[in-house]
């Protein structure tokens, strides 16, 4: 990739002749991801890893019936962002209770995280 400068073959299978491969549109992009990591790389996903699994921690310790799934949400960034250093998410976090808990990919730019959690929901929280 373009930190690391290690480089990564195309994947093979029996039968790949029977396919058009395209190697330049999106391959280089899907191979940055897929090749060894540096330590420096690997250091910073488990300092990522910390830091997120921290924030899930404090969003239960602090989730109770009445707050809104966007308040949930506030409260993992503002752990990220205040405790971790972070300026930005990876996604905008999902924050489903009770029925729309089965909703994939549920809000997004529409209606995000818009309900009150009640008594007895389950919370499916997609944050990161």
């Amino acid at each position: 990739n373009r930190y690391s400068y290690v480089s990564t073959t195309a994947p093979t299978f029996p039968g790949i002749e029977n396919f058009k491969v395209d190697k330049t549109t999106m391959y280089p992009v899907a191979v940055a991801g897929r090749v060894r990591k540096t330590d420096r790389e690997v250091e910073v996903i488990k300092y990522i890893t910390k830091i997120t699994c921290e924030g899930h921690k404090m969003v239960m310790r602090s989730v109770k019936p009445g707050i809104m799934e966007y308040q949930a949400s506030s409260i993992f960034m503002f752990y990220c962002y205040r405790y971790g250093g972070g300026r930005e998410m990876g996604y905008i976090p999902i924050c489903p209770s009770g029925d729309r808990s089965k909703i994939l990919h549920y809000g997004g730019q529409s209606a995000p995280n818009n309900f009150q959690i009640e008594d007895g929901d389950m919370c499916l929280f997609d944050m990161g």
